[in-house]
């Protein structure tokens, strides 16, 4: 197993880092080849030893492990809930941005500083996650870790994990084309690597169940399906006060698009729609767009015939997101990729008609024709189409709306908390009786 290690580990370097970079790529593939090698024969001599014994199912001792929760308010209050079940949790996080005030000191949070980002061409190609969480790992001694991404610290817990018995638990948010790394010989031999030593995942998506069991070879019996990333409409509205109302600064209906003003998120492709409809002298409408970005570049773009249409409000905090889902009629997600797509549950715990891209992995949540539409963001003219119909047919939004929220009742932080805690408890389980 070691020699086959070696011989993937030289590949890989070559195949990645080309004969102009020989040297380094010898280099690199002698650490990749002895790491895989070790691990893997470690991996093997460490299911022999005896299993992590906890006291009792609520009282096993687990650690969510993050990178980051800078943008992660959303799982607050999942990570409320879930402590409800095993108290004694504590989340390890490399950034973390500080509490929802209705999440406030719910769960324990160690925030472990030291993160470096190496940035190339204005993009990062490196994290660097210090080594301080293998020393909090064996400060908590977890009996289950909880992590969500193949990164350094994935890597740290699988060492723990070979000199601690643990368990490890993943979840996996979802699958995009840029992330999937298909092309990536060096890249995806690092995460099957890591993927050995997982004992149970969780995909948020189904595509991700596909992933992590056709590509990274997860053992399909290992993986389950189910939503986990979910909202919270009371932590998306603390901070609205009750009489706090967003009219719209448009006719109705008004469709809202919350998220990044990137390219990657299709919101130029919004605009043709729009135009597409200004074409037809339909104008009874108005598109609001909330989020941080190249604002400049879209207010040329909607200068002239869609200004009275198009409204860009910018940045706002996550706890005043409420108001804005509060009082639009319709969704628009255009995303060109994404791994899930938070705003589209959030939007859907406030009633609200959906109309989601096909390249947004949150379509999962949308039936076709009952609380909204799936199109083809690519396919501006498919994407009027569906707005003229909420535009020319007002109760579609309220029938779609009240379609959402039945949909959406099935999955709230407490059954995201249940769904991964019953994995836990399923760990724990198989471990004390090996």
């Amino acid at each position: 197993m070691l020699s086959a290690a070696i011989c993937v580990g030289f590949a890989a370097g070559a195949l990645l880092l080309g004969p102009g970079l020989t040297h380094i790529g010898l280099d690199l593939s002698i650490i990749l080849s002895l790491v895989v090698g070790v691990l893997l024969t470690m991996n093997r001599a460490i299911r022999s030893r005896a299993a992590l014994r906890p006291d009792s199912k609520s009282n096993a001792r687990v650690s969510f492990v993050s990178a980051s929760h800078h943008r992660g308010y959303y799982n607050q209050p999942l990570l409320r809930e879930f402590v409800k079940i095993f108290p004694r949790t504590i989340v390890l996080v490399g950034k973390f941005p500080g509490f929802l005030p209705d999440c406030r000191n719910s769960f324990e949070v160690n925030e472990l500083r030291g993160t470096r980002n190496f940035v190339v061409d204005g993009e990062v190609c490196f994290r660097w996650l210090p080594l301080s969480l293998i020393k909090e790992l064996y400060r908590v001694h977890p009996d289950v870790i909880i992590l969500g991404q193949f990164t350094l610290w994935t890597f740290y817990a699988v060492l723990y994990k070979l000199f601690r018995r643990c368990r490890i638990l993943f979840l996996w948010d979802g699958t995009a084309p840029l992330c999937a790394y298909l092309h990536s010989p060096l890249r995806l031999l690092w995460r099957r690597m890591l993927g050995r030593f997982v004992d149970a995942a969780i995909s948020n998506t189904r595509e991700g169940v596909q992933y992590l069991s056709q590509v990274i070879h997860i053992p399909r019996s290992k993986i389950t399906h189910g939503i986990y990333l979910v909202a919270d409409a009371d932590s998306l509205s603390c901070d609205c006060h009750a009489d706090e109302i967003v009219e719209s600064p448009g006719p109705r209906p008004a469709f809202l698009y919350v998220g990044s003003l990137s390219k990657r998120k299709g919101v130029r492709l919004l605009l043709e729609a729009a135009m597409k409809l200004k074409e037809q002298e339909i104008t009874n409408f108005s598109i609001i767009l909330v989020g941080e970005g190249p604002q400049e570049e879209l207010r040329q773009a909607i200068s002239g015939e869609l200004e009275p249409i198009v409204h860009i409000v910018g940045a706002v905090d996550y706890t005043q997101l409420g108001k804005y889902y509060h009082n639009c009629d319709a969704f628009i997600l255009p995303s060109l990729e994404d791994l899930w797509g938070m705003v589209v549950p959030e939007a859907m715990v406030f009633g609200k008609a959906i109309l989601c891209s096909k390249y947004a992995n949150a379509k999962d949540l949308v039936q076709h024709g009952v609380n909204g539409f799936i199109f083809d963001p690519l396919n501006p003219t498919e994407l009027a189409s569906y707005m003229i119909q909420i535009i020319r047919d007002p109760r579609l939004c309220r029938e779609f709306g009240r379609a959402s929220s039945a949909i959406i009742s099935k999955y709230t932080p407490t059954t995201a908390a249940a769904l991964i805690a019953g994995a836990v408890t399923e760990l724990t389980a198989v471990a004390a009786a090996s």
